[in-house]
């Protein structure tokens, strides 16, 4: 009998993908979208973080 622990070579692999892709899209900056993630702009957050930069900038 296999303890709980042990997964799959194949299981591990997807779990690692998804955790990648997750960071990838939700806290990696990508100057080609204005310095926003992935998942900014997907979900149409991407102007209204631009907004929010730019009046704290010129708050200075």
């Amino acid at each position: 009998m296999e303890s709980k622990t042990s997964k799959s070579p194949e299981s591990v692999v997807r779990k690692i993908k998804r955790k990648t892709r997750c960071n990838y899209n939700n806290n990696r900056y990508h100057e080609a979208l204005n310095n926003l993630t992935p998942a900014a702009v997907y979900y149409g957050k991407g102007r209204e973080i631009l907004t929010k930069q730019t009046e704290f900038h010129c708050m200075d």
